[in-house]
């Protein structure tokens, strides 16, 4: 079921990773307008898909990183009318990945986890 969405979702992306029901859609661009076009873009086309599968894409547990670039302010990305949170790290099938690329974040998550048991 995965594939149809990647197939929908790859012409509007500079990359996808999916594993089982995680989706990672890359973008790239410029400038915010750009991010925000092409974030546009994905969004309706992953609605399409939702749509089409009577599947639904929870804005709440979705997250956007901006890595690089020095942009004034974040892009606004929705998904079906709601924001996507703008987050410096974020979780992606256990990996904590950070703003910077810096992996401190999950080094410290993983240490963290280490010295709990």
């Amino acid at each position: 079921m995965m594939d149809t969405a990647i197939k929908r979702l790859t012409p509007h992306s500079q990359g996808i990773v999916a594993y089982a029901d995680d989706l990672t859609i890359i973008l790239a661009g410029d400038s915010r307008r750009e991010l925000e076009a092409k974030g546009l873009d994905v969004a309706n086309a992953l609605q399409e898909w939702c749509e089409s599968t009577k599947l639904k894409v929870s804005a709440a547990k979705s997250a956007a990183i901006v890595f690089g670039g020095r942009l004034q302010r974040s892009p606004t990305l929705r998904i079906c009318g709601d924001a996507v949170p703008v987050v410096a790290q974020h979780c992606v099938l256990g990996v904590v990945i950070d703003r910077g690329l810096s992996f401190q974040a999950h080094l410290t998550t993983a240490c963290d986890k280490a010295l709990k048991m």
